[in-house]
């Protein structure tokens, strides 16, 4: 056979890696050359995609766990944002971004400034209206996320006795009656509730876990 029959038929080298990227055939026959050409060209493939995903986050503006409009977003260092409460129940489990899988530092979503304090300064001038809080451990009081207070209110004004709503990625429950909460799984470890408008309340820490910035200190007399 000539070495023209020889070449009918034959792929360019680096042809059947750059298949086996798009999945197109399996790693079956395939020469070590071509296999490490293949992992090296999905590597880069993957990167580039991360990178699209990361300079496309200024659009974004639903958070990718729970699919709604962010409420009290956060940014982690790996570009990903998402609703404080949502990353936080989801790191809380792996320690990980739930988008990329990188490690997030334990303290990250602890320290202060991690939430633009405007978005929690916005719910707390709402004085005039009636909101949802649960006892703090060391005194004081936390107002629910907005989304959480609202369901809780519904459930209120339906009259019931008790509401499930979902916290950090677990199921609490709401005891109007008790006025208490606490997690499905572990309910004798209980915090008191109530219902308060802002105004009335002064020992008001901040939102959902959420700290307010310490006031300003008065401006000196010159």
């Amino acid at each position: 056979m000539s070495s023209n029959e020889d070449s009918v038929g034959k792929e360019p080298e680096g042809a059947k890696a750059s298949r086996l990227v798009s999945g197109n055939i399996g790693t079956e026959g395939a020469t070590t050359s071509q296999l490490v050409a293949g992992n090296i060209e999905f590597e880069a493939l993957s990167d580039q995609l991360e990178e699209l995903n990361i300079s496309q986050l200024g659009n974004e503006t639903h958070c990718s766990i729970c699919r709604e409009q962010y409420v009290h977003p956060v940014q982690l260092p790996c570009k990903h944002s998402f609703c404080y409460l949502c990353i936080k129940g989801a790191t809380a489990r792996s320690g990980r971004c739930a988008l990329c899988r990188r490690t997030i530092p334990a303290d990250y979503l602890e320290r202060p400034g991690i939430v633009d304090v405007r978005s929690i300064e916005a719910v707390l001038k709402k004085g005039d209206t009636f909101q949802w809080f649960y006892e703090a451990r060391n005194g004081g009081w936390w107002m629910y996320e907005e989304r959480t207070s609202q369901e809780i209110e519904k459930a209120h004004a339906r009259n019931a006795e008790k509401c499930s709503v979902q916290i950090l990625g677990y199921n609490y429950t709401v005891d109007f009656k008790e006025n208490v909460q606490y997690r499905e799984d572990i309910p004798t470890r209980r915090r008191k509730i109530k219902r308060d408008k802002v105004a009335a309340e002064g020992g008001v820490k901040g939102v959902a876990g959420v700290w307010l910035p310490p006031p300003a200190p008065p401006a000196s007399a010159t």
